[in-house]
């Protein structure tokens, strides 16, 4: 065998084990997560969104989300799970609070304040 071809299939060996390896990558992804959420349960549901691409774990993580007391939240969780996906752990831990609506109100103005001053110093 010439070299040549030896190289070729070494390189063909190569590119294909890579390719394996995204594969692998992948699937390891959809079985994994990390979430963290903060703010009224209208914003956490929106962040979630972003944060997790599986709906199905969106979903439920969803569901936490509406059934907790109060208005406001915050919730830090993640799933992982071994190479085969045959065993894994999901922890999700949050703080549930009910603030006052007008502190609610005055949170939201705050923000929207900011955010017009950012705009108007980015012109």
């Amino acid at each position: 065998m010439s070299e040549v071809s030896e190289r070729k299939e070494v390189i063909a060996a190569e590119k294909e084990a890579e390719k394996e390896e995204q594969k692998r990558l992948r699937e390891q992804q959809k079985r994994s997560f990390s979430v963290s959420l903060s703010g009224t349960k209208d914003e956490a549901t929106k962040q979630l969104g972003d944060q997790v691409k599986d709906s199905s774990l969106a979903s439920a993580l969803k569901a936490v989300v509406a059934a907790a007391p109060g208005n406001v939240l915050s919730v830090a969780g993640a799933m992982e799970s071994n190479e085969d996906g045959t065993a894994g752990k999901i922890t999700v831990t949050g703080i549930f609070k009910t603030l006052d609506e007008e502190v609610l109100k005055a949170h939201d103005k705050a923000i929207s304040d900011a955010e017009k001053e950012r705009k108007k110093r980015a012109k």
